[in-house]
């Protein structure tokens, strides 16, 4: 039976009808920009930044970059709730974006702020960084069924490589 289903998968047609689709490259543009930040701060900078700017040691540091990946786990659940309960992902899309980037932009062009102060900052990012899950659920309806999990791999594709690889060196 399985290998009788593998055989129907056209994987090329699949993929075309994904490359196709305007909502699959929107939605994993706006995935990768919102997952940009938990990137970069998370993997790549946070530690070093806070270090550095804060004088904290590693260990501490590591801490409290750890705080934006607990925002996350929290974030994640909420905001799918929050988004299906009343039928606002668009709204909740926009409202979520606009959050991460004024907190982005207090937490690097503000002078030293208190510690409380900077962990709320840095969980706040990982919690507003959750709708990055929003525009899956779109692409999930509005693809084809026979190409769904093509259009989530490629949403996923597209927000790793805006989130890391374009990001990261910039």
């Amino acid at each position: 039976i399985y290998e009788h289903a593998a055989r129907k998968i056209n994987i090329f047609r699949n993929l075309l009808v994904v490359l196709k689709s305007k909502d699959a490259w929107i939605c994993g543009t706006y995935a990768g920009f919102l997952f940009a930040p938990l990137s970069l701060v998370g993997y790549l900078w946070g530690v070093q930044f806070i270090m550095i700017g804060y004088n904290f040691t590693l260990n501490n540091a590591a801490s409290a970059i750890a705080l934006i990946f607990i925002g996350a786990a929290i974030g994640n659940p909420i905001v799918a709730l929050i988004t299906e309960k009343f039928s606002i992902r668009k709204q909740m899309m926009l409202i979520c974006a606009g959050i991460e980037l004024v907190l982005c932009s207090i937490l690097i062009y503000l002078p030293i702020l208190p510690n409380y102060i900077l962990y709320l900052l840095i969980f706040l990012i990982g919690f507003a960084s959750t709708s990055y899950i929003i525009p899956f659920s779109i692409v999930r309806e509005r693809i084809p069924s026979y190409a769904c999990a093509t259009a989530m791999a490629f949403v996923n594709v597209l927000c790793g490589c805006i989130g890391a690889m374009l990001f990261q060196p910039l």
